[in-house]
């Protein structure tokens, strides 16, 4: 079969199937109830129980998939505008405000009065991609261009950042200081410091004596001079490329705790096994034995875990109640348990996945216990919670 043929297959054919772990237990082809004449599809996305598809005639429907009524679809006076190339959904949790593309044009689509929010024209340039930043569309044109839209009047616009939107490393203001160190760095001009800082001669001594210490290092040489006129961010991000290149076993000295993000595994999972540690030894709450609890679980560390669980109302002045020691109790049994067969790691996923969704991020805890921490920080970051995804990343691999 053709390549033509599958993707005509695919995007003719609706199946409402029913999953339950990672078993299908039931499919059945269902109508999309697109209207009669309609041309043919082009493309589809798929978010929560929300389906959008595109055709060859520029309209575009919208189908929930948990609901009874029909496919709803865009009018024929929409199009003029070509064929739908591409859809894509935003990537906020619970907004389905949904961006197509066209060959020369970029529409922005509530889906769920089926009407255009804004529509961005771009004649005599091709649109080559299209994706969402939150609610604004960034896309591709076929003059090379990275391109960032934004409606303020109703109509599609495309204006220039301002300079506070700008990356750090590309503001004018941080672009030239960074300029005119690399300038001092490359050239060590003995005057240019003075004069570039207008310090006295105190201060200048000072710094040539720093700066010497740092050797052949000129990346270090640069972070100290921005962290001396007080550019942080660019300092820590200095630190940072340092540590990255450095092959050392003591990789991590020049990166402080708040940059704790970016040390190395081994230095990492170290650091929070301490923590571990400190939380265990001065817990005086349940919040912070719950942290610590947790921790241990996504560590592989389940013979600590289990051993507070069974004695944290010792651990915590005996202020649990009943309910709460019976509540452990059966957590401790959990963490004791095999899950090997395949029955077993597909209820824990559902059921973890489930409450991933519902907000409940001790859904994780479930996943480290079938070898899941990678679907785990991919779930954390499907809600926006980058940072807890990144820690638990280095702490699971």
């Amino acid at each position: 079969m053709s390549n033509r043929k599958v993707v005509f297959l695919i995007l003719t054919l609706r199946y409402h199937v029913v999953v339950k772990g990672l078993h299908v237990r039931d499919g059945k082809e269902v109508s999309t109830q697109w209207k009669s004449g309609a041309a043919f599809l082009r493309c589809m996305v798929w978010k929560d129980d929300v389906l959008a598809f595109g055709d060859s005639a520029g309209r575009i429907g919208v189908w929930v998939l948990g609901d009874k009524s029909h496919c709803r679809q865009s009018g024929l006076g929409n199009s003029t505008r070509g064929p739908v190339l591409r859809i894509v959904f935003s990537k906020l949790a619970g907004d389905f405000t949904l961006a197509a593309q066209h060959p020369t044009s970029l529409v922005i689509w509530d889906t769920e009065r089926l009407h255009t929010v804004f529509v961005l024209q771009r004649p005599g340039l091709s649109v080559i991609d299209i994706d969402m930043c939150g609610l604004t569309p960034v896309y591709i044109t076929s003059d090379g261009m990275l391109r960032y839209a934004i409606s303020d009047t109703g109509k599609g616009s495309n204006i220039s950042l301002s300079e506070s939107d700008c990356p750090f490393l590309i503001r004018s203001t941080h672009s030239n200081a960074l300029q005119n160190l690399m300038c001092y760095i490359s050239n060590f001009q003995q005057d240019l410091l003075q004069n570039l800082f207008k310090i006295d001669d105190n201060y200048y001594n000072y710094l040539l004596k720093k700066l010497e210490k740092f050797e052949q290092n000129k990346f270090l040489k640069i972070g100290f001079l921005c962290q001396f006129i007080g550019l942080l961010s660019l300092t820590n991000f200095i630190k940072i490329v340092e540590n990255a290149s450095n092959k050392d076993e003591l990789n991590d000295k020049y990166l402080s705790t708040n940059l704790i993000q970016f040390w190395s595994k081994n230095c990492f999972q170290k650091r929070m096994e301490l923590i571990v540690r400190l939380l265990l030894s001065t817990c005086k709450n349940e919040n912070h034995l719950e942290q610590a609890i947790e921790k241990c679980i996504i560590m592989k560390k389940n013979e600590l875990a289990i051993y507070y669980l069974l004695n944290s109302d010792k651990t915590i002045n005996n202020t649990k109640t009943k309910d709460d020691i019976k509540f452990n109790s059966f957590r401790a049994c959990l963490l004791s348990a095999n899950f090997d067969s395949e029955n077993s790691k597909c209820l824990v996923k559902l059921n973890a996945t489930n409450l991933i969704a519902s907000n409940f991020i001790s859904g994780i805890q479930l996943l480290s216990l079938i070898d899941q921490g990678l679907d785990a920080c991919k779930y954390l970051i499907s809600q926006g919670l980058w940072n807890i995804a990144i820690i638990y990343s280095k702490v699971c691999f």
